[in-house]
């Protein structure tokens, strides 16, 4: 009977088939366990409540990521072809089409009519980023979450501070929105690849919880390129790359790691990338 009790506390569904009355010289028939549990590969009960807000909150993350993605590319794609602009892909910060003020800086004139239309496309987008990440920093572990909320920030930060103000304010946003993820992409593909062949991290993906090693290793990748790129901007003049060409393959990286992250989010609901 201590048996049962144990195995009831466990959870496990068993029917008790008692004793009978058995002709004298039978012996008595034992009680029995028989399994009455529900076939493998059927769900004994529904979805939870909980997973079904977090599959909802990761499909809204995605939206938000590629929300933000539209909204950056359409701000910079306005701000060149407006009328009156001047700006030089090659050598020039992408930035400094949310400059208010024309100039010349560093040699080529600078001129963006639309600044004030980027800065605000740019402001909303690193809003949209940074709370895709926030919301998924359960999903994403500490790493690519952080990645996302520097971009984020940056961004936010890029608008409120634009380039003809201080200088060096907009950079600490310039910092957050481009190095700083990348290395975090780069962290998040090494650490994560290591630490998913460890036996703590087989422990705790289980079941659908099943780490994803290429997908670890793209983020990785495309951190390792924009980090590379990013090189680009501390190195004494004349640089191997125009600083204009090495910005824009830095954030071409980065708009990459979104797209494949908010693709992840949509095909595998509540399936974390790595530790």
């Amino acid at each position: 009977m201590r048996a049962h009790l144990s195995a009831a506390v466990r959870g496990e569904r068993f029917a008790v088939i008692p004793a009978c009355r058995r002709p004298e010289g039978a012996g008595r028939l034992r009680p029995t366990l028989l399994d009455v549990s529900e076939p493998q590969g059927e769900p004994s009960h529904p979805p939870l409540r909980a997973e079904r807000r977090s599959a909802r909150r990761e499909r809204s993350a995605a939206a938000l990521l590629v929300l933000g993605l539209v909204l950056c590319v359409g701000a910079y794609v306005t701000a060149v072809h407006a009328r009156g602009a001047s700006f030089s892909w090659r050598r020039a910060m992408i930035s400094d089409l949310g400059r208010t003020i024309c100039r010349d800086w560093q040699g080529f004139w600078v001129c963006s009519p639309r600044a004030d239309l980027f800065n605000v496309a740019v402001g909303v987008a690193g809003a949209c980023i940074l709370t895709a990440g926030v919301l998924t920093h359960d999903r994403l572990g500490r790493l690519l979450t952080a990645a996302l909320v520097c971009l984020g920030v940056g961004l936010v930060w890029v608008a409120v501070f634009p380039a003809d103000g201080a200088i060096g304010v907009h950079m600490v946003g310039g910092v957050l929105a481009l190095p700083a993820p990348s290395v975090l992409l780069l962290a998040h593909g090494l650490v994560g690849v290591r630490s998913a062949d460890s036996r703590g991290d087989r422990d705790r993906f289980v079941s659908r919880r099943k780490p994803r090693h290429t997908l670890t290793r793209v983020l990785g990748a495309l951190g390792a390129v924009s980090s590379l790129t990013s090189l680009d901007h501390v190195m004494p003049a004349p640089a191997p790359i125009p600083r204009g060409v090495a910005e824009g393959i830095s954030l071409l990286a980065l708009a990459v790691a979104l797209v494949v992250v908010a693709f992840d989010m949509l095909r595998h609901p509540r399936d974390i990338t790595a530790p």
